[in-house]
C-alpha cells in the first residue's frame, strides 16, 4: 500500500519495513516532497502527489514543531491523524482530529473523550524503536538510581522534589538537559543497564515513552504510577514497580534490596516492550485500518465537512497560533479567524463561528472586528459569549456596551457588575467559566493574552497577584490545579491560601496536594 505521510515522519521507516510504500511531505529538509508552509492546503498537496498513486493519508503530530495540513476533510482518500501528548494539546487536537476519517490519540482518557464526538477515535499508545536501546549488559552495575531528562525546578518542580527524595535514600545519577547537555538514545540505554534502578517521573498521568525506553534497554524501572494508562499494559512487580507520594521510599528500598526482583523486572519488562510496543506494532494497526478503508467503500460523512469542518479547522489553527506565536502564529491566527468567520454561512453553528472568529480578532488586537463578531455571537449564544463581549467592549473603551453585555449574567454572578480589573469582577468571571467547564487549559498558559481568551485560572491568578492576602483566589486555584493533576503547583497555592486565612477545607486539600506532589516535609 502507498501512504502519504504529512507532518512528522515517525512511521515512515516502520511502514517501509512492513513492506509499504511511503511518500513524505513536510517542511522537514529530508522530505520526499518538501513544502515551505507547515500547514499546506490539500489543493497544493494534491498537485504534488499527482501521478504517485498514494492510497491513504496519515498526519502524525510531534512534540516539536507542529505541522497542521489543512483542507484534508475534502480529500477523496482516507485520512487519519495520530496525536501525541494529548492531555497537553487538547485545545487544538480535539477539533483538528474531527476532520479525519480515523483519529488516534496517545492517551486513553483523551481518546475516550474524543470518541464521544468522533465515531472512529481510538487509543493508540506511544511506542519506541527497540533497536536504538539494545546493547550488551553492563560490566558493572552501579549502586543507586539514575534519571535521564531535564531537571529544572522552575519548569518541573515536582520532578525536582521526587529526585531530592530519592537522593536522601540512595546515590542518584542525573544526565541530560537542554543546550547541548542531552544524551543520545544509545547513551541513555547504557546508563539504564548500568544502574540498579532507573526512575521515571510523569508530566501527566499517562502512557509515555521514557518507561518504554528504560524497559527496552533492560533497565529495572521504578515509575510514578499512572492509573488507567500504563497499568493497562504493564503490571506492578511483574514488568516494573510503581510508586506514588506515599510509597516512593518504600518501593525504592524494596528494589535496592532485592537483586533477584530487579533482574526479573528487567527481563520481563524488556520482553513485554519487544513483544508489543515497538513502532512497527503501531504501524501495523494504522496500516490495517487505513488499508481496509482504501480497499472498501467507507462513509466519508463521519469526518466533519462544510461549515463544521471550517469551524473545527479554524479553531485548531487559532489555538495553535496563540500557543506558539513564534511558529507560524500570525499566519495561523489569520487563517483560523477567516475559517471560523466563514463557517456559519456554510452550515455551522451560527454562534460558535462568530465567537471563535471574535476571539481570534481579539488576539490580534483588532478590537473593532472582535466587537462586531462577538456581538453577533452574543445575540444567539449564552454566558460564554456575553462574558467575552463584555471583556472585549471594556478593552475597546466601550463601558456602556460592556455593562449591557454583562447585565444578564450579574444576577447569578454579582461581581460582574464591577469593571474588569476589580477583584470581584475576576472572581465572578472565574466562577462563571468554571461552571462552563473552562477552569484551565492544560499545556496552554493564557496569562499574557487578551482577557477575552482567559480561562478561570487566569482570572484567579490576576486576583491573587493583586490581593495576596485574599484566600479565595489562592484556594480556588489550588483546587483547580489539584483536580487537573498539578499537585505540586496546587500545594503552592493552597499554602498561600492558608497563610491568608483559609479554613479547614484548604488545610485538607493542602495535605492531599503535599502527598500527590511529592512535597518534602
Amino acid at each position: 500500500m502507498h501512504f502519504l505521510l504529512l507532518g512528522h515522519d515517525t512511521f515512515a521507516e516502520p511502514l517501509r519495513r512492513l513492506g509499504h510504500q511511503v511518500t513524505t511531505c513536510s517542511v522537514d529538509p529530508g522530505a520526499d516532497l518538501p513544502v515551505d508552509d507547515p500547514d499546506p492546503d490539500w489543493s497544493l498537496i494534491q498537485r504534488l502527489i499527482r501521478g504517485r498513486g498514494c492510497q491513504a493519508v496519515l498526519v502524525t503530530d510531534d512534540v516539536g514543531y507542529r505541522q497542521m495540513p489543512c483542507g484534508l476533510w475534502r480529500s477523496e482518500l482516507p485520512v487519519a491523524f495520530y496525536g501525541v501528548d494529548s492531555p497537553l494539546n487538547r485545545f487544538w487536537q480535539r477539533p483538528y482530529a474531527r476532520l479525519f476519517d480515523l483519529a488516534w490519540l496517545d492517551q486513553p482518557a483523551e481518546a475516550e473523550d474524543l470518541a464521544a464526538v468522533h465515531p472512529r477515535a481510538q487509543w493508540l499508545p506511544v511506542a519506541v524503536d527497540p533497536a536504538r536501546y539494545q546493547g550488551p549488559p553492563a560490566d558493572q552495575v552501579k549502586d543507586g538510581v539514575c534519571f535521564v531528562g531535564v531537571v529544572d525546578p522552575r519548569v518541573r518542580p515536582k520532578r525536582s522534589a521526587v529526585l531530592e527524595r530519592v537522593a536522601r535514600v540512595t546515590p542518584l545519577t542525573v544526565a541530560g538537559g537542554r543546550r547541548g547537555r542531552w544524551v543520545t538514545a544509545e547513551q541513555a540505554a547504557t546508563m539504564y543497564r548500568a544502574h540498579q534502578v532507573v526512575l521515571n517521573e510523569n508530566l501527566f498521568t499517562g502512557f509515555t515513552t521514557r518507561p518504554l525506553e528504560v524497559m527496552a534497554a533492560g533497565g529495572c524501572l521504578l515509575s510514578e504510577a499512572a492509573p488507567g494508562a500504563m497499568d493497562r499494559c504493564f503490571q506492578h512487580l511483574e514488568h516494573l514497580a510503581y510508586f506514588d507520594g506515599a510509597t516512593l521510599e518504600q518501593m525504592l528500598r524494596k528494589l535496592l534490596g532485592d537483586a533477584a526482583l530487579r533482574r526479573r523486572l528487567s527481563e520481563q519488562g524488556r520482553a513485554a516492550v519487544l513483544a508489543g510496543h515497538g513502532l512497527e506494532h503501531r504501524a501495523e494497526v494504522i496500516a490495517a485500518a487505513l488499508g481496509e478503508m482504501a480497499r472498501t467503500p467507507w462513509d466519508r460523512r463521519r469526518r466533519l465537512g462544510g461549515g463544521d469542518a471550517l469551524l473545527a479547522e479554524g479553531q485548531a489553527l487559532t489555538m495553535a497560533g496563540l500557543r506558539w506565536p513564534a511558529k507560524n502564529g500570525a499566519r495561523r491566527l489569520l487563517r483560523g479567524t477567516g475559517r471560523t468567520a466563514a463557517a456559519a454561512s456554510d452550515g455551522a453553528d451560527p454562534c460558535q463561528g462568530p465567537f471563535l472568529a471574535g476571539l481570534g480578532a481579539a488576539a490580534r488586537q483588532d478590537h473593532g472586528r472582535a466587537l462586531e463578531l462577538l456581538a453577533r455571537a452574543a445575540r444567539c449564544g449564552g454566558a460564554d459569549q456575553r462574558l467575552a463581549l463584555g471583556l472585549a467592549a471594556h478593552q475597546a473603551g466601550r463601558p456602556q456596551l460592556a455593562r449591557q453585555a454583562l447585565a444578564p449574567l450579574a444576577a447569578q454572578y454579582p461581581g460582574l457588575e464591577q469593571a474588569p480589573g476589580e477583584a470581584e469582577f475576576h472572581l465572578a468571571a472565574a466562577a462563571l467559566l468554571q461552571d462552563l467547564g473552562r477552569d484551565m487549559r492544560p499545556g496552554f498558559n493564557g496569562a499574557e493574552l487578551d482577557p477575552v481568551l482567559w480561562s478561570a485560572l487566569e482570572h484567579l491568578r490576576l486576583v491573587a497577584k493583586q490581593q495576596r492576602d485574599d484566600p479565595r483566589a489562592w484556594q480556588r486555584m489550588g483546587e483547580i490545579l489539584l483536580a487537573r493533576g498539578a499537585a505540586w503547583e496546587a500545594h503552592h497555592c493552597l499554602r498561600a491560601a492558608l497563610a491568608a486565612g483559609a479554613g479547614e477545607a484548604a488545610k485538607r486539600r493542602l495535605a492531599q496536594a503535599a502527598q500527590q506532589g511529592f512535597v518534602l516535609p
